[in-house]
């Protein structure tokens, strides 16, 4: 089930699983927030990334325990199909990756695209970080 998020004064973050179709209509371009908090997820986002690309995904976060390993085999498939202009980063603290992604990656596009709704705690983040008073 796909849901959004309002990020003022005019963005959308759309949340959504990694396991289900990526979102056709998401406007272009777009960054992505990609969980690894395990082998099989970080395997799961590597099979997926290319579509993300061809989407028109700009720059991909990665967040959770394996975020590292998930940049770092991001990087080697982003020179194997020759997509070095697309941007990869990696934390494995939430909060920073959260700030990051909202206010931050690819010069703030209009859509936000976060395959994370298997994990009800990046939902909550993202949210209490979009509702909260910037300085």
């Amino acid at each position: 089930m796909t849901k959004s998020i309002a990020v003022p004064p005019n963005r959308v973050v759309i949340l959504e699983t990694a396991g289900v179709a990526l979102p056709l209509e998401i406007a272009r371009p777009f960054v992505a927030l990609v969980p690894a908090y395990d082998l099989v997820e970080r395997k799961q986002i590597e099979a997926i990334v290319l579509g993300l690309i061809s989407l028109g995904c700009i720059e991909i976060c990665c967040v959770g325990p394996e975020a590292t390993a998930l940049h770092e085999a991001l990087d080697m498939l982003m020179l194997d199909c020759k997509c070095e202009h697309v941007i990869t980063t990696s934390d494995v603290a939430e909060a920073e990756v959260i700030d990051y992604f909202l206010w931050t990656a690819g010069e703030n596009p209009s859509s936000l695209l976060a395959l994370v709704s298997s994990h009800p705690e990046l939902i909550q983040a993202i949210e209490t970080a979009v509702s909260t008073p910037r300085d």
